[in-house]
């Protein structure tokens, strides 16, 4: 049994009516941690915490009907979470053509009659058929034909990371040449390019970016960690013959980690380069800037020194004056005195 809840869009409420919403929950026996993951496709109407993240895992050991454990037979287990993915938009604004969504996903699988209830929330397009065309022929599997949908559900959202991360690569490369060949002061030869603080604005928002990215791939990494551990407990409690399908889904798991970590590293060393970048420019300037300082001191210090030599005349023009004054100035009172 399964079931599929979609939003009309990323921040909307989900499709479905909370009337609706409590009957189906209860008539699936939905584990109540499952409303973390909930509560996170609820309507949105301000910024969000885009790296909260949920995920629980319990095992059922014991047989409902009886209370006992079943000797034999594969125990029953509570498993949801949601991973946050990239995927593009198609819309025409913001420029970014990639944004960040997430999936809720919830399984139940019981012992008692080796059957599964699935509930996904907004799930792709892709990854819903993907999903229709293996639960339908798998219900009735043992838990490991049906645990080993987490890993495909893991693999195929993760797939948009590495197109994604071209993009930002070329975006940061064009900040880097605008970087690395600026002439801050007149453009002197082919090749070189003015930069001004548009370009410091869109390194630093880059940044943000990158390291918002980096948040969330740690959480998936994390998820994909927990939940191969938590595949190892479910593993020492089933049968032995199962150990072949349990290696395909710890393999599976390794190949998701793997993947996510890479593209850890990819944003780490961008945002590590970043800051390379972010400080030459802004040396760059600085040292315009001291240039700029320096020559309107040196204008200064020539306007000074002609002020001063001007001075100088002025001090020995009025000394010949007054030198003047004295020898005549006499000769002169004493002529009016006679008179």
């Amino acid at each position: 049994m399964h079931s599929f809840i979609d939003q009309s869009y990323t921040w909307s409420r989900l499709c479905i009516s909370e009337e609706h919403l409590r009957r189906l929950f209860t008539r699936m026996a939905i584990h109540p941690d499952f409303l973390d993951v909930v509560r996170l496709f609820c309507e949105k109407t301000g910024p969000v915490e885009e790296g909260f993240s949920s995920l629980f895992m319990h095992l059922s050991k014991h047989d409902p009907s009886s209370g006992l454990l079943t000797p034999g037979r594969d125990c029953g287990y509570y498993i949801g979470y949601n991973i946050k993915y990239v995927a593009k938009h198609g819309r025409r604004y913001p420029t970014d053509p990639f944004s960040i969504r997430e999936v809720g996903v919830y399984q139940h699988f019981a012992s008692s009659h080796q059957q599964c209830r699935w509930v996904f929330l907004q799930a792709p397009d892709q990854l819903k058929d993907r999903l229709k065309r293996h639960l339908q022929c798998s219900d009735d599997d043992s838990p490991t034909k049906q645990v080993i949908q987490h890993a495909m559900v893991l693999l195929e959202v993760s797939e948009g990371w590495r197109e994604y991360l071209i993009y930002l690569e070329g975006e940061f490369s064009s900040i880097v040449d605008r970087g690395f060949f600026t002439n801050v002061k007149e453009l002197h030869t082919e090749g070189d390019v003015q930069a001004d603080f548009s370009d410091l604005r869109k390194l630093h928002i880059l940044t943000d970016k990158l390291l918002r990215l980096a948040h969330i791939l740690r959480l998936n990494i994390r998820l994909g960690c927990q939940l191969k551990h938590g595949i190892s407990g479910l593993r020492t409690s089933s049968s032995p013959a199962l150990s072949t399908s349990f290696d395909d889904m710890q393999s599976r798991l390794d190949q998701y980690t793997y993947g996510q970590e890479t593209s850890l590293t990819r944003i780490e060393t961008l945002i590590a380069r970043s800051a390379g970048i972010g400080q030459l420019v802004t040396s760059k300037r600085i040292n315009l800037e001291m240039q700029r300082l320096t020559e309107q001191s040196i204008k200064e210090n020539g306007l000074m020194k002609r002020l001063t030599e001007q001075s100088t005349k002025d001090t020995r023009s009025m000394m010949t004056i007054a030198l003047i004054s004295a020898i005549f100035l006499p000769a002169t009172f004493l002529a009016v005195s006679a008179s």
